[in-house]
């Protein structure tokens, strides 16, 4: 187009098309013989067509899942006859899982479902200006979408316009409508790897994860997680936070922003599993030959006092933060070892976090049943209590709940274990259930998958066993006591490779632990 002279009818064609149309005249009037304009408007000819507002909004949602797409965009071209119009839907894939992470190749369609790019051709009806929309219906999910437009005149200029989705749901979000129905199934939930936890500090595994050795801050890792489990039928992680040191800690506390500020946050509830021996230990505090902490005065307290002041100002007061009555709810990480000023210490850290309820570890299933364990060792907590004398007890009435640690793994249970340990689980739950009920506290069942520790050869290994998981998921769900009809169990865990307690899809067992879950509870009644 050098040396051609821009006539006032495409002079005040190309003004519209940037939005001046209604002031094109004066414009025309007053700029167009300006001799450097015509300079700058023969370079910016090539500006169309022009493609604006490229969007797209969901057109079918079920429980979360996004099924169906709608793309819009608006293309103007007033100059030359719009040709083609092309939109297109573009899986996006994510192969740094395998070259960053160490995910094997076969199991890259087992995370990202194979999914077609869809494209549709659309015939333009040759206007200047024209408004355009297209359905993408039966969308896979599971990952991002690029939604790219492409436009070309008869002149042979084109242009080009992209936009990318937030992650789309796989599955729909089972543990939504089981929450509404007062069933919570929680998960004990690790913000560690790689850092502060090393993947390496965990080998050996004995289930590898099928992510591969993930970040945990990378949102599409934090997506599937919560596309995972809520789409089983899990509607909350019990975040596990605090180590030994302060600057360990603030990569955990960082890591757990991460995780809720993804867009799908708000699809999971979330509580905190204070690390409670992790912190007193920072505050200089240490067991005795027993494994008993002393806290005799507020100085031992302090830096718990300050954690959960962290957890009120940041944590608690978020929409999907767990709670029971407006009250956020803790679990405290073997707090049955805790002895001295309990009333105070209790005190300053419900005040602290803003009248936070504290679950405590006191409900050892093996305290409450000798049934099927060699030798009969457990069962002594209800005749402790009637004796009139029982300070275990005593102190666990100081909390507002109780749960266990991983299904009370190591218990002596007589083998076969995956047929005795859900027998031994419900004995112990259910004089605990007893307990709960009488004294008005929250009961939380702990379950587990297994138990291998194979950092210690000789500590006793539960094997992993999905049918034995699903026995006692009911034992649990049928013991459990919340508030008003609601029940919560705990999963320990959901992400913990080092003992392999981790119900997250593994390369060895693919998807077994979720999909108990979800056969479970798609037959189960609360009641």
């Amino acid at each position: 187009m050098e040396g051609k002279h821009i006539g006032r009818r495409e002079f005040l064609k190309f003004l519209a098309g940037i939005g001046l149309g209604a002031t094109a005249a004066e414009l025309y009037e007053r700029l167009y013989d300006i001799p450097s304009l015509q300079e700058k408007l023969l370079k910016a000819l090539p500006y169309f067509p022009l493609i604006k507002g490229l969007d797209y909004n969901p057109s079918k949602v079920v429980n979360d899942k996004i099924y169906d797409l709608n793309v819009s965009l608006e293309v103007i071209s007033p100059l030359n006859t719009l040709e083609e119009v092309e939109v297109r839907v573009i899986p996006v894939e994510y192969g740094y899982f395998i070259t960053s992470y160490g995910m094997r190749e076969e199991d890259y369609d087992k995370v990202f479902p194979k999914e077609e790019v869809r494209g549709v051709k659309i015939e333009p009806k040759k206007l200047e200006g024209e408004m355009f929309s297209v359905d993408f219906n039966d969308l896979k999910g599971g990952r991002e979408y690029i939604v790219k437009a492409r436009v070309k005149d008869v002149a042979g200029n084109e242009k080009i316009v992209e936009v990318k989705t937030p992650y789309i749901r796989q599955f729909e979000n089972l543990g939504k409508k089981l929450y509404d129905k007062g069933i919570i199934v929680a998960a004990t939930y690790y913000p560690l790897y790689p850092d502060p936890h090393t993947w390496e500090g965990l080998e050996p595994m004995a289930v590898r994860p099928l992510l591969g050795k993930y970040d945990v801050k990378d949102p599409i890792v934090q997506a599937k997680h919560i596309d995972w489990f809520t789409g089983h039928g899990g509607n909350c992680f019990f975040i596990s936070w605090g180590t030994d040191d302060d600057i360990s800690t603030q990569k955990i506390h960082k890591n757990l922003l991460s995780l809720l500020s993804n867009p799908l946050s708000n699809q999971v509830k979330v509580a905190i599993f204070y690390e409670l021996p992790s912190r007193l230990r920072a505050s200089g505090v240490y067991p005795d030959e027993h494994g008993i902490y002393y806290l005799d005065s507020p100085e031992r307290w302090s830096k718990i006092v300050s954690d959960i002041g962290i957890f009120k100002k940041e944590i608690f007061w978020r929409d999907n933060y767990l709670k029971v009555g407006n009250k956020p709810i803790i679990y405290f990480y073997n707090s049955d070892a805790l002895k001295g000023n309990l009333p105070v210490f209790l005190q300053d850290v419900r005040n602290a976090g803003g009248s936070v309820l504290i679950i405590s570890q006191h409900a050892h299933p093996l305290a409450a049943t000798s049934v099927y364990t060699n030798p009969p060792s457990g069962g002594w907590i209800e005749n402790c209590i009637s004796s009139g004398s029982c300070e275990y007890f005593e102190r666990a009435k100081l909390f507002d709940g109780w749960s266990s640690w991983a299904g009370g793994w190591y218990s002596p249970v007589e083998k076969p274990l995956n047929e005795n340990y859900p027998k031994f689980l419900e004995d112990g739950y259910k004089a605990w259930n007893k307990l709960a009920k009488e004294y008005e506290k929250i009961l939380i069942p702990s379950i587990l998958p297994g138990f291998v520790n194979l950092r210690d050869p000789n500590f006793p290994v539960l094997s992993r066993d999905a049918e034995m998981f699903k026995n006692m998921l009911l034992v649990s769900l049928k013991y459990a006591i919340m508030n008003k009809g609601i029940k919560i169990v705990r999963i320990d865990t959901f992400n913990e490779f080092g003992e392999a307690t981790g119900i997250e899809p593994t390369s060895e067992e693919g998807f077994a632990y979720l999909q108990a879950i979800k056969s479970v509870l798609l037959t189960y009644k609360n009641s």
